[in-house]
């Protein structure tokens, strides 16, 4: 009892010192020392999955119940990077977009365990970016959608699709060349998918 308790003391005062986090803002920086709850989240020694976790346990023991709160998914740390694609589509809602085209950037991190091709130094046990390369050169330079959004959508799950020893796919797509009146580098997309996003 006295170990739930403890748990049960310990997970709501992260809570607490999250959601009033923000009241100490407007602290001063010389008098941020003298505040714990302060100091806890500027260290970063308060982690989104702790919040989750002590919300989920403070309401199981609200309901009654003793429920031990699940972990949050976390992604493998290992994982490939292509970054800085360039292609030449068609994509866009605009009428010019469409027929005039236009450039694409891509950047494509893909979350695989690269333990095994690490120690046996051989492709075949890992995954060969050209084909993920590929992936995104084939959809980008291929019939035109109105949305970025489903450009990077389209490449994220066939990659998922084709390897299934890659779990997670983060993709940005961007345009560096948009009818906005002002200065910018580009406007674009960013999206994670995860195995589990793929169609039953």
């Amino acid at each position: 009892m006295a170990s739930s308790q403890s748990y049960n003391l310990y997970l709501g005062l992260e809570l607490f010192v999250i959601l009033f986090s923000q009241v100490f803002a407007h602290v001063p920086p010389e008098a941020e020392a003298t505040i714990p709850g302060r100091k806890m989240v500027l260290d970063g020694r308060i982690s989104l999955e702790k919040f989750v976790r002590a919300v989920h346990f403070l309401e199981s023991r609200m309901k009654g119940t003793m429920m031990i709160p699940p972990r949050l998914y976390e992604m493998p740390s290992d994982k490939l990077l292509l970054s800085g694609l360039l292609f030449f589509g068609f994509h866009g809602a605009l009428v010019e977009e469409r027929k005039q085209g236009q450039k694409f950037l891509v950047d494509i991190e893909a979350w695989t365990d690269l333990k095994p091709p690490g120690k046996s130094d051989n492709l075949s046990d890992s995954v060969d970016y050209t084909k993920i390369y590929g992936i995104a050169k084939e959809v980008l330079e291929g019939p035109p959608y109105y949305l970025m959004e489903s450009v990077a959508q389209k490449i994220a799950i066939t990659v998922l699709t084709n390897y299934p020893q890659i779990s997670d796919v983060r993709l940005k797509v961007a345009k560096p060349h948009v009818a906005v009146h002002g200065q910018l580098d580009y406007i674009g997309v960013e999206i994670i998918r995860h195995r589990s996003d793929l169609p039953v």
